[in-house]
């Protein structure tokens, strides 16, 4: 017996309709009517098969509620029984006293002189020792924060997180105030630039506190399949794709890493920071691996020479498929603008897939509206290329110096950073890639 509405294609489409479909597909079938009523009850059929119909067409003209969840790849493990090092054989760690005493003293007259606690750390770090001391502590460090259980499961709050209003009309929620200041980056953001832009930096920045509340939201209370306005990012925007991730060794996804909202003609996604273990995994991999892997490359055939930590560098390959597909699928009229928007780990993920819309998807050809035809080669802007900008918030280096030369040169970055917050530079320059 054949069913007359296919299942599957209908759960792909709206999730809340699967009470409907179930009803359609338990009594949609002739054979099932006939053998219910007997041979007579034709008028029963046609009555069922109108009904049929006008669901299936319903369905069609009206738009779903239920958001575009999609699953990716985690490369690292999400439980500490999957971490690959042994924990109980942990060596002592020898302290270097007389680095120790040199190292704090450094820190403490500095920090007394006003300087920025994170820069001081990583200009004071060559005090403690050698690099071969300097690299030992942070490794033992890193082991210790590991085996710690410190950064373990997510424990879900007894009740849902209050999510923040923006404090601006929904008029005014918007990156419209966003400028280009001439490439190469300058070192600082010019003043009369901060001052007109300031507005989308707001927005940015509340855009990402709702993120991070509406995340354990989803996970915690919706089962990972919110409604979309359970998931408003932004008020006046539309939100279409979450991303989530599928940590490695398990089956199940946790807290939402990606946001992708839409309104008018620009499209940004909104990329959480630090949350469970898999990404305090990615955040202390520091190995400089190729940004631009062979399979991401595109049919680029310029030098492509930057390398970035491959933490980051990992995830963001798992990602960038899907973020791709989804902006192919939209019409150029919605996307002449991009915004990459992240906090922490969110941050150096939105550096590296700047680059990479820009760099992969833009060289030779216009692919999609996303990205700079001939950029890089010749430098000659597409007339329909999107315009992107990515907005770090507490962004830790990302990358070597080919890296910096690239992204500098290419993207319309603004970095911002809090004096207290030393996370975003715990990858020193001083340490050995």
């Amino acid at each position: 017996e054949k069913p007359l509405i296919s299942f599957a294609i209908l759960a792909q489409q709206c999730r809340e309709s699967l009470l409907y479909v179930g009803f359609a597909i338990n009594i949609g079938s002739i054979d099932q009517v006939s053998g219910m009523f007997g041979p007579k009850a034709r008028g029963l059929q046609s009555l069922l098969l109108t009904f049929t119909a006008v669901f299936v067409i319903g369905l069609a003209i009206t738009p779903c509620e239920s958001l575009d969840i999609q699953y990716f790849h985690h490369p690292y493990p999400g439980r500490q029984e999957d971490i690959s090092f042994n924990c109980s054989s942990l060596p002592p760690f020898s302290l270097n006293q007389k680095g120790g005493w040199r190292l704090a003293s450094c820190i403490g007259s500095s920090l007394l002189l006003g300087r920025n606690a994170a820069d001081t750390v990583c200009d004071c770090l060559p005090k403690f020792g050698t690099t071969r001391e300097q690299c030992s502590a942070v490794a033992y460090g890193t082991a210790v924060t590991i085996c710690s259980g410190v950064l373990g499961e997510f424990e879900c709050p007894k009740k849902p997180r209050y999510i923040p209003p923006v404090g601006l009309s929904e008029e005014e929620t918007t990156f419209d105030s966003l400028t280009e200041v001439r490439l190469p980056l300058p070192k600082a953001i010019p003043k009369a630039t901060v001052k007109a832009e300031g507005q989308a930096y707001f927005v940015s920045w509340r855009a990402l506190l709702r993120m991070y509340n509406l995340a354990v939201n989803s996970f915690c209370f919706h089962n990972n399949v919110p409604k979309k306005e359970q998931f408003r990012v932004l008020p006046g925007w539309e939100t279409d794709l979450l991303l989530v991730p599928v940590p490695k060794g398990m089956a199940s996804g946790n807290l939402p890493f990606v946001a992708v909202i839409r309104r008018n003609d620009t499209v940004a996604m909104v990329v959480r920071g630090t949350q469970q273990l898999e990404d305090g995994l990615a955040d202390i991999d520091f190995k400089l691996i190729d940004t631009f892997p062979e399979h991401l490359r595109n049919g680029a055939n310029t030098n492509l020479k930057a390398k970035s930590a491959r933490g980051w560098t990992t995830t963001a390959w798992e990602i960038i498929p899907v973020l791709k597909k989804h902006l192919e699928r939209l019409p150029p009229s919605q996307r002449r603008k991009l915004v990459i928007i992240g906090h922490s780990m969110g941050s150096f993920m939105s550096k590296i897939l700047a680059l990479h819309f820009l760099k992969m998807e833009g060289i030779g050809y216009d692919r999609f509206g996303t990205g700079f035809e001939g950029h890089g080669m010749d430098g000659i802007e597409s007339r329909n290329a999107s315009k992107i900008w990515a907005l770090n918030w507490a962004s830790n280096r990302v990358g070597d110096e080919n890296f910096v030369y690239e992204f500098g040169g290419l993207v319309q970055s603004r970095t911002f950073s809090f004096n207290l917050d030393i996370v975003p530079q715990a990858a020193c320059p001083v340490l050995p890639g």
